[in-house]
């Protein structure tokens, strides 16, 4: 397959997946933009700091892991993970909304 059969079968792809999104909603399409916009023109402290408290909640209510700390525990004071402590407990770093997602 020569590079201009590869990226025309990659344009296909995208369209196939972004087609199938819209029928589901265009939840992914809408994310997409957002953080291609967000890495084109930067965002602002407020912007960044309101994702951040929005996934520290997401991790507090969906994972084994960060249960024990409360929603609005500040990103400092949370713990330093690395690769090898994701290894260790990964069970419990698998958000439920995820794990036990039937397309998942």
């Amino acid at each position: 397959m020569g590079k201009n059969e590869t990226v025309a079968g990659e344009a296909l792809r995208w369209k196939g997946f972004f087609a199938l999104d819209a029928l589901r909603g265009g939840a992914v399409r809408k994310r997409y933009e957002q953080d291609l916009y967000a890495y084109r023109h930067g965002t602002s402290i407020a912007e960044t700091e309101a994702r951040i408290r929005a996934l520290i909640a997401h991790a507090v209510r969906t994972t084994e892991y960060y249960s024990k700390y409360t929603e609005d525990t500040p990103l400092a004071k949370l713990p330093v993970v690395n690769k090898d402590s994701f290894r260790k407990e990964y069970e419990a770093f698998r958000s439920s909304t995820y794990r036990d997602a039937k397309d998942n």
